[in-house]
């Protein structure tokens, strides 16, 4: 199963767990949430995803929890 994936993740981009994507799917309702209404359009939405995928493949998950946590604490 590695070389496949490996093979898939070469081919289609970064594979995540179940498990993660339902934890990257809170981060973003909090992320959107944490907007004032009037910035909660699609366009916006999308570049929320864009950022939280990205950064998802750069750096551990429960750092960027903890980042998006401490951002939405803040605003």
């Amino acid at each position: 199963m590695g070389g496949d994936a490996n093979c898939l993740e070469q081919d289609h981009g970064k594979l995540y767990e179940p498990e993660q994507l339902s934890t990257l799917g809170l981060l973003f309702d909090e992320a959107v949430l944490a907007l004032p209404p009037s910035m909660r359009t699609p366009s916006n939405r999308i570049e929320i995803a864009k950022l939280i995928l990205e950064r998802a493949s750069i750096i551990e998950p429960s750092l960027l929890i903890k980042l998006i946590s401490a951002l939405i604490a803040a605003a």
